[in-house]
Formats: structure tokens, sequence, C-alpha cells
């Protein structure tokens, strides 16, 4: 309950909450009994029962989040992975470049310089950045200065996106294709490569979004690339 309860204070200091009718009862009861909190809920809120479609209630619930990574606002030091904001030649609903295509192509290459407003240390790292839709960077600044941070969607390149865990399991590199385990399996066959992480042909780019109070979802979720 003491996990549940944080994470129901943390929806209580976001504005415009749904849970905001009980927030006052949710600090009152932060340092009461287990049974006062699990009675609040069972009075104040509707429980549903989640199942497959065939009845199952095991399973697998999964989620967005918004990461956090380090970043500098340079390439250097081991940081040689850009975020991209959009291109100018970009156009709405109309393929673009592929991830592959930005990583070997001139002409690719010569329509994003310029346009990097980041740098991060891990190729994985930006592809889980894109797959959540938003995320925070801890980032180093030229003059030296580090500050947090938010990045968001803004477009994609309108390619197909492949599952990355689907890949490494049938490759054999993972047995589990959620989170790090993914990132791992990608971290052992990377093998030099920017591309790490397969078929995938898609590529999102990214803006400055205001620096909010850390929500307890993911605001990434309304348009990721996949």
């Amino acid at each position: 309950m003491a996990e549940v309860w944080t994470l129901l204070l943390a929806n209580c200091d976001v504005s415009g909450t749904v849970l905001a009718p009980l927030c006052s009862d949710i600090r009152r009861l932060s340092i009461a009994s287990e049974a006062e909190q699990r009675l609040l809920l069972l009075n104040r809120l509707q429980a549903y029962r989640l199942e497959s479609l065939e009845g199952e209630a095991g399973g697998l619930l999964t989620a967005y989040y918004e990461p956090v990574f380090e970043a500098q606002r340079l390439a250097g030091n081991g940081f040689n992975t850009p975020l991209y904001a959009t291109p100018s030649g970009l156009a709405n609903g109309r393929p673009w470049f592929s991830r592959q295509d930005i990583e070997s192509l001139p002409a690719a290459q010569t329509a994003l310089r310029g346009r990097e407003i980041a740098w991060l240390a891990d190729p994985v790292d930006a592809l889980i950045l894109h797959i959540q839709g938003s995320g925070r960077l801890r980032i180093t600044e030229a003059d030296g200065s580090v500050r947090t941070v938010r990045v968001g969607f803004a477009a994609s390149n309108e390619q197909p996106y492949q599952s990355v865990g689907r890949w490494l399991l049938d490759k054999g590199e993972t047995r589990d294709a959620h989170g790090l385990a993914s990132k791992r399996g990608c971290s052992a066959i990377r093998s030099g490569s920017k591309n790490c992480c397969g078929p995938t042909r898609v590529m999102c780019f990214s803006k400055n979004c205001p620096l909010v109070p850390t929500p307890a979802w993911g605001r990434g979720v309304r348009r990721a690339c996949h």
C-alpha cells in the first residue's frame, strides 16, 4: 500500500489531476494505517478487474514513462548520438529518409546538419526516448553549467516501426523484450554501429517542452514514435 500511496500523492501534485476531489483525504491519510487507506480506496474509487479476451486475469501490464538521460549540448566526450529537431525538408505525411539512411547517406546527414538540439552517450537511449515520446535531459551546456530540460515528440519520418524487442527475441539475444532487457540486448550486439536496433526504420524528431513538475505518468503517450 505504501507504493500505491506514493503514486497517489504524486498524482495530487499535478495540476488538473482527475484525483483532485480525493487529494485532501489522500494527503490526510498519508501517515494512516494501511486499513484506513484501503477503506478510502474502497469507498471512493471503483475497482475494475482486468482480463484478457480469453478471460484470463494473469498477464503483463505495461505503460509508458518519461525517462531521464545525461546529455550534452555539444558533441564529444562520449556523447555522440544526436537528438534532432525537425528538418526543414520534412513534409507531413510523406516518408522521409529512414533511420538507416540517416546513418549512411550524405544527403540525409546534410539535411540534419545544424538541427542537433542535444547529444546522448548511447544510441539506445535515443531510441527509448523516441518510443516513449518525451523525456528529461540533465544537459551539460557549452559553458559547463548543468540544467534539466524536457524534450518531446515533434514529428517523425513517416517510416514503419518494427519492434526492437521482437527482433532481439528472434535473434536469441534476450529472453525479455521489455525495458532494460532490450537495452542490454542492443548494447551486446551494437558492434560500433549507431543504428544498433535492427530493422525499425522510423526516426523521431524532438522539440523543447516546458519543464513541469514530474508527473506520475509519461506525457509522451499521446504521440510517440511507433
